[in-house]
């Protein structure tokens, strides 16, 4: 039963994560640095947190019918 929820754990532990890397990867670009490790950076994080946004915020799970195996 512990680890029923792990993924949403995982989740919302990696939304502020991929968010804080999506702002650094900003202002790392805003101060001039490009190249395509930066672009590949800020395309990683900007999905991320897309992803992570929405399973946290819009994705709701349906609730399991115990009578049906």
């Amino acid at each position: 039963m512990a680890d029923k929820n792990l993924h949403k754990l995982f989740d919302y532990l990696g939304f502020p994560a991929f968010l804080y890397l999506f702002i650094d990867t900003l202002i790392d670009i805003s101060h001039g640095q490009s190249g395509w490790k930066v672009v590949i950076r800020l395309i990683i994080t900007l999905l991320g947190t897309v992803v992570d946004g929405y399973l946290i915020f819009i994705y709701k799970e349906k609730p399991k019918d115990n009578l049906h195996p």
